[in-house]
Parts: structure tokens; sequence; C-alpha cells
């Protein structure tokens, strides 16, 4: 894969030189806004999962007490018990 991603990364170079001036400062200039655009989307992304994370367990205390067998209704098969991180 590294080889495939060299002979790519150098194609992609020649192509690039043999365009002129004007036409390589347009694409460096793309690529440069599509790298912004992208890490500001990762940013709001992770922003909205901390968020999102911060907010459902406000939904829960310390104290919450655990459902009992006799709460359940009818029982998940696919239940795996949840480890508490302290």
């Amino acid at each position: 894969m590294l080889k495939e991603n060299n002979h790519i990364t150098e194609a992609i170079i020649q192509l690039i030189q043999s365009l002129p001036e004007t036409q390589q400062k347009k694409i460096v200039k793309t690529i440069s806004k599509k790298k912004k655009t992208a890490r500001a989307k990762n940013e709001e992304e992770k922003l909205w999962r901390d968020t999102s994370a911060r907010n459902f367990l406000k939904g829960y205390g310390d104290n919450e007490p655990d459902y009992t067998k006799a709460d359940v209704k009818e029982p998940n098969p696919e239940y795996k018990k949840w480890k508490k991180v302290k």
C-alpha cells in the first residue's frame, strides 16, 4: 500500500508540475480550502459528540439506582453488562 501511495503521490506531483503556474496556484488554493473545511467539520463533529455525551450524563446521577430483574418486563437477549468508569 505504501508503494502504491508513493506512486500516486509522484503521479500527482508530476501532473501538477506540468501545469502552468496559475493553475498550480489554483490547485494549491483549492486543496488548502478543502483541508480547512474538513478540519472545521471534524472539530464541529467532535464538539457535538462531546456536548451530547455531557448532556446525556447529566440525566444520570452518581447515586442512580440500578434496575433489578423484577423491574424488567421484557429482557434483552443481547444485553451485556456495562462497566462503570470511576
